[in-house]
């Protein structure tokens, strides 16, 4: 894995984990596959509530990436452990989705490297 990968990996890593803290999500188990030029995250975890924003979040996620967008969200909001924006994660991947079904929180990742 290059080390631009593995940065990106992990805030992207970093932002899904914390959506789904915030989101009262339990018990969260996330898998990372990063092979040839393609990384793939998948997280799920229990709550018992449906988090409101899934849609919005949904349409950030499968909007075409630019460098010209991540590198402003890079700028404006730094990229730290710690940030957690559902824009910021918008502008990392390529594509994704997020289900609520029977109080299973269930995210999918992908982003291609360039």
């Amino acid at each position: 894995m290059k080390t631009s990968d593995a940065v990106v990996s992990k805030r992207i890593t970093n932002s899904v984990l914390n959506y789904m803290i915030e989101h009262g999500v339990e018990d969260i188990t996330i898998r990372l596959k990063v092979k040839d030029d393609k990384i793939t995250i998948i997280a799920e975890g229990n709550t018992d509530r449906k988090p409101n924003d899934i849609d919005e979040l949904n349409s950030l996620i499968n909007q075409k990436r630019t460098s010209t967008l991540e590198e402003y969200y890079s700028t404006l909001l730094g990229y730290s452990d710690n940030v957690n924006d559902i824009d910021l994660l918008g502008s990392m991947v390529d594509e994704g989705c997020i289900n609520y079904n029977d109080n299973l929180l269930t995210f999918y990742a992908m982003r291609v490297s360039n």
